[in-house]
């Protein structure tokens, strides 16, 4: 399912003088407890996690407009916030979170937590109502397909529409025009374009990964295991 995979492992070292076998046996029960009652407010605290990561990573603020000279994707003017806000929410709600059980080994105690963040096909984010834009003529134009798999491909014309950009401010404001020839192509902006294997998303999870990381692994500390 996964683009991204985060494996976090998590050991207590013991001492033979400290702790006997049937003490660590106890341990890991007494763990598991915990991480079996608290993975469903770890997943809620994860998805929280993510959707944070994407909409304020440097990635989301390119497609808002802020560092690029020129925005080629077709998204009516004022709605680059919304299109962000339900892409992150679609991928932090589908995210997958899975364990295993603590278990002693010799003088130690691990497990292991997991969690799988975009879909290899893209398809929920894909099935969003944002994900395509009308034309005047009530056509859909496939913008977040574009944007995150057809990388510096050409796309044909085939609309009837050419994508022209206005720098409105804040937000900005892509709108399309009708041109006399559809035959033409054009191509994402590499600035910001994507492929299945590295896209917005991608870039923006990578970016804040290190962050996001000490975030899931203090709240499984302070909130699950404590």
């Amino acid at each position: 399912m996964a683009k991204i995979r985060i494996k976090g492992r998590i050991r207590n070292r013991f001492k033979k003088s400290q702790c006997e076998i049937g003490l660590l046996d106890t341990t890991c029960e007494i763990l598991n407890k915990k991480l079996k009652n608290g993975i469903w407010g770890l997943k809620r605290y994860i998805q929280f996690c993510v959707y944070e990561a994407i909409v304020f990573s440097k990635e989301s603020a390119k497609i808002r407009g802020f560092s690029l000279p020129s925005f080629e994707l077709g998204l009516p003017m004022g709605t680059t916030d919304n299109f962000i806000n339900a892409v992150a929410q679609c991928t932090a709600q589908n995210i997958k979170v899975s364990y295993r059980d603590f278990k002693r080994v010799g003088k130690k105690i691990g497990g292991k937590i997991r969690i799988q963040i975009i879909r290899n096909n893209l398809s929920d984010v894909l099935a969003l109502p944002q994900a395509k834009v009308k034309t005047e003529k009530k056509k859909k134009i496939p913008v977040l397909k574009w944007l995150l798999t057809m990388g510096s491909n050409p796309i044909p014309e085939t609309f009837g529409y050419k994508v022209r950009f206005e720098n409105t401010g804040r937000s900005g404001g892509a709108f399309m025009q009708r041109t006399s020839n559809p035959s033409k192509f054009f191509r994402v902006d590499p600035s910001y374009s994507g492929t299945k294997q590295d896209h917005w998303l991608i870039r923006a999870m990578k970016e804040k990964q290190q962050s996001f990381e000490n975030q899931v692994v203090e709240y499984l500390a302070t909130k699950v295991l404590n």
